[in-house]
């Protein structure tokens, strides 16, 4: 069965929701000792997936799927490629800035700067809140020149808070911003390029994007063999061609496909289950060649973790958009709706407790320490809730 083609996905903001959920729950156990171990990360040195190692795929894959939506509603619109392009550059840059000032926590040096740690990036993340918070369309005049005014404050606090960082490297060296590596959000952001850029040459040709998300995983292959050791790029992190141009982006094209079925309004269920059965099983007979690994993001793990989130998706779909059953994830729509500040608000809670000396855990060790994640799930859920409510929503 099908749903009719309709704006918005409530499944697809359904779907973003319960991965937040997941997201954030097994990000505040990641350090809490005696959790079942497929709760957490596997580690680095070991081949295999576990429930948290599918949540950075699902939201590759959620990227993907609003693709064909998000960029086909701007071209009714009227606006034309260069501007698509242009918006496109924007976004994916910004989150590779985000993506890159996270990473930086770790060489942060408070005897070389004069903000402590957790107020620097406390400050940094209220400024991109304030700078990339949605002024409603039915806002009053008197609203969107406070909402303006705001955002200039945030664009002059970040640009000193710039200013101001200071970090020390491995060897002792007073330094900038680094990029050490891209991060979650920075990933996303390379891979929303190159997926967002495939959509707009090929539309919702399926058979093109397919192409194209087999052609990434063969770009992947190459580079794992070789192939580009030539640009001598592929050894210096942190710009490796294999996942920043092949398995991420192929996890978003995944997602895009599905996004284009859907907004040509042929897909169905059953079509997306097979889709998903598909993937995995090319994955499964990948697996051999270099393993199921999220840190090395193989082609086997874009495929198997691709290939799940696709299942999963449709039966989403199918619950919420063709039988309307959807009471039961009205709750997680809000949240689904402000991924970015869901995704960004655990840590400003981490450095709010840090700046009084405490730590958000009451205990790392089971059981206490995963009941003290739970409640703190809980209750950035309900602060992400509340602010979407209240429409402090983050986007782009």
């Amino acid at each position: 069965m099908t749903a009719p083609k309709t704006e918005r996905l409530v499944s697809l903001d359904i779907f973003r929701g319960l991965v937040i959920v997941v997201m954030t729950i097994v990000n505040f156990l990641s350090p809490v000792h005696g959790v079942p171990a497929w709760l957490k990360h596997r580690p680095e040195a070991l081949e295999g997936y576990t429930l948290a190692d599918v949540v950075f795929p699902a939201f590759l894959f959620i990227v993907g799927v609003a693709i064909p939506f998000s960029l086909q509603r701007r071209l009714d619109r009227g606006d034309s490629i260069v501007s698509l392009i242009g918006k496109i550059i924007v976004r994916s840059a910004a989150l590779v800035f985000l993506g890159v000032v996270t990473v930086n926590h770790s060489i942060y040096s408070e005897s070389a700067s004069f903000l402590t740690k957790p107020l620097w990036f406390l400050l940094t993340m209220l400024s991109v809140v304030a700078i990339w918070q949605v002024c409603p369309s039915d806002a009053s005049p008197c609203r969107k020149r406070i909402h303006r005014m705001i955002q200039i404050g945030g664009v002059i606090c970040l640009a000193v808070l710039l200013c101001l960082f200071r970090g020390k490297d491995e060897s002792g060296q007073i330094v900038w911003l680094q990029s050490l590596w891209w991060g979650m959000l920075g990933y996303i952001g390379w891979a929303y390029l190159v997926a967002g850029l495939c959509w707009l040459i090929f539309r919702n040709n399926t058979t093109a994007l397919a192409g194209a998300m087999w052609l990434m995983i063969i770009f992947y292959i190459a580079d794992r063999h070789g192939a580009f050791a030539w640009t001598g790029i592929r050894e210096a992190e942190p710009f490796s061609i294999g996942y920043l141009f092949g398995t991420n982006p192929a996890t978003v094209m995944v997602g895009v496909i599905v996004g284009a079925m859907l907004q040509s309004g042929k897909a169905r269920a059953c079509v997306l289950l097979a889709f998903g059965a598909c993937l995995y099983t090319a994955g499964s007979l990948l697996r051999p060649l270099h393993g199921i690994n999220k840190t090395a993001h193989t082609d086997a793990y874009a495929l198997v973790a691709g290939g799940i989130c696709c299942a999963l998706f449709a039966a989403t779909y199918y619950i919420v958009d063709v039988r309307h059953w959807k009471k039961w994830g009205t709750a997680v729509i809000p949240i689904g709706q402000n991924a970015l500040l869901a995704y960004i608000l655990p840590d400003m809670m981490k450095d709010v407790f840090a700046l009084f000396g405490r730590d958000v855990y009451w205990s790392r060790e089971a059981p206490s320490g995963a009941f003290s994640a739970a409640l703190l799930t809980a209750v950035i859920l309900v602060i992400v809730y509340l602010l979407t409510r209240l429409r402090v929503i983050l986007r782009f």
